[in-house]
């Protein structure tokens, strides 16, 4: 059975994924690079584009998908509440 110290070790390893994802380091990037695109010349050099594009959705997708394993620990917290408290 799942008790509230397998929620807590859950939510340290997380914190602890995240900061082996380096997904601080990934959203300031995704940042940048969106500034790049916006840059009227970006699209003048297609190839180096191509690969600053393909980098961004990489880096997108790695953040993505860990702010769903983020609500989905959350939900799991939260429902464990509701059925501690019957």
């Amino acid at each position: 059975m799942i008790s509230n110290d397998h929620i807590n070790k859950l939510l340290e390893r997380i914190g602890k994924l995240k900061t082996y994802l380096e997904i601080d380091k990934k959203l300031i990037e995704i940042s940048n690079e969106e500034e790049k695109i916006s840059n009227p010349n970006f699209w003048d050099n297609p190839k180096e584009a191509e690969l600053v594009m393909r980098e961004l959705r990489s880096k997108k997708k790695w953040v993505e998908d860990f702010e769903i394993l983020v609500t989905h620990s959350e939900e799991v917290s939260i429902l464990f509440d509701f059925y501690a408290e019957g």
